[in-house]
């Protein structure tokens, strides 16, 4: 499934919701998503692996952990 900020537009409480809802699905049907998203948060809540795009061009790939953990380039920092 591919989610192009799924989240971006709505209230905290709201994003929590969708979030657990996107995860009880990916785990009760096993699906892959693709989130395009600006928000760090959004990704690091359930995603698995990262690429960081800086205009236009792959800057960063990493699983999720490491990427917030130790991001090395300036853009992701």
């Amino acid at each position: 499934i591919v989610a192009v900020e799924p989240i971006s537009a709505l209230d905290g409480a709201i994003q929590a919701q969708v979030l657990n809802l996107m995860m009880d699905a990916q785990e009760q049907r096993e699906l892959t998503y693709l989130v395009i998203t600006h928000d760090l948060a959004e990704v690091e809540h359930f995603g698995t692996r990262v690429a960081v795009m800086y205009l236009g061009t792959l800057c960063e790939l990493a699983d999720t952990r490491s990427l917030v953990a130790r991001p090395r380039h300036p853009y992701t920092q």
